[in-house]
């Protein structure tokens, strides 16, 4: 009896163990699948983005972006291959420190994104500086504010998918449109206009060409003569 009473105590213990160790695994692939989670949401966005800027960044600029991408689906490949064979089911810490490299690499992208996008958009910021207040570009004011908000707001952040590249591109050409009939100044218009801006217009700037200019389309209206 005594023998059988100790015999049912030592298989209790080994199942308690038994289950102690199973919670501590429960536990181990909980924590894991919580930063496997978050480490999938910036891969996912890293790969999206990458994908789609690489050939509009060119070669040169994406390739640090690509070489870490490359990296991290590697340290994620051995995490997976050390779960998957038992040697080790809490990888949260390997997982999060890859988690760490993906969103380092998304905002390395996002700021390679940014100088290209600001290339873009400058030219059309600066003419709009210069012809702001002009009547056929003040006609449509609210519009053009609206669609300068829209592609800044694509600016700070690299585009997830071809159509968001689209509605980039798309809403450029567009910002475009509602300028060309500005788009193409002469020189010395422009720089009659510049120092307007500037408030550094004078009587002698009104060459021909530029008084000429100013008289089109109403334009005069637009601007007016005071003393210094």
């Amino acid at each position: 009896m005594i023998t059988a009473l100790l015999s049912d105590t030592r298989a209790k213990i080994v199942l308690a163990k038994r289950l102690k160790d199973a919670q501590s695994e429960v536990k181990a692939i909980e924590v894991t699948l919580t930063e496997l989670e978050k480490l999938l949401d910036a891969a996912r966005q890293l790969a999206a983005a990458a994908e789609v800027c690489r050939d509009r960044l060119g070669a040169e600029m994406i390739a640090p972006v690509l070489a870490q991408t490359v990296a991290v689906a590697q340290e994620a490949q051995a995490s997976r291959k050390r779960f998957a064979e038992g040697t080790s089911r809490r990888e949260n810490l390997a997982l999060s420190n890859t988690g760490r490299k993906a969103q380092a690499a998304l905002k390395d992208l996002g700021e390679r994104w940014q100088l290209y996008a600001q290339g873009q958009l400058a030219p059309y910021l600066e003419l709009l500086r210069l012809v702001t207040y002009l009547p056929e570009v003040a006609a449509s004011e609210h519009e053009i504010k609206q669609l300068v908000a829209q592609i800044r707001a694509q600016v700070t952040k690299p585009p997830q998918s071809a159509a968001q590249l689209a509605q980039f591109d798309g809403r450029l050409t567009e910002l475009g449109r509602r300028l060309e009939s500005v788009a193409r100044l002469p020189d010395e218009v422009r720089s009659f206009l510049m120092n307007v801006v500037e408030g550094r217009a004078t009587l002698a700037d009104l060459t021909p060409p530029v008084r000429s200019w100013v008289e089109e389309g109403n334009r005069a209206t637009a601007f007016s003569i005071k003393f210094v």
